[in-house]
């Protein structure tokens, strides 16, 4: 992957969550705690997720998905893509 490419990947995932990267939290006694500084409003609602710590990619289907992410990146910013709508009802047709 070139650093073109890198950089476009890092600017998409910034594009996605503008206002804040990931959360981390632990349990403790049956609770989640949570000690990250945020800019967020008061009040705001945010989904957790487990971290799976990864994925089973060997480094050339990384490289792959990668690939296909900047060229996908690339297609939308030229106007090429399609509404999801459009893409789950292909899906969704037997």
């Amino acid at each position: 992957m070139s650093l073109d490419e890198a950089t476009l990947l890092t600017r998409q995932r910034r594009c996605m969550i503008p206002s804040m990267s990931g959360v981390r939290a632990r349990v403790q006694n049956g609770r989640l705690i949570v000690d990250e500084p945020t800019s967020l409003p008061e009040g705001t609602v945010i989904d957790l997720v487990m971290d799976d710590e990864g994925d089973d990619l060997d480094d050339a289907e990384r490289k792959a998905r990668d690939a296909s992410l900047v060229a996908a990146w690339q297609q939308a910013q030229n106007g090429e893509g399609r509404p999801a709508g459009a893409v789950l009802d292909d899906l969704r047709r037997p």
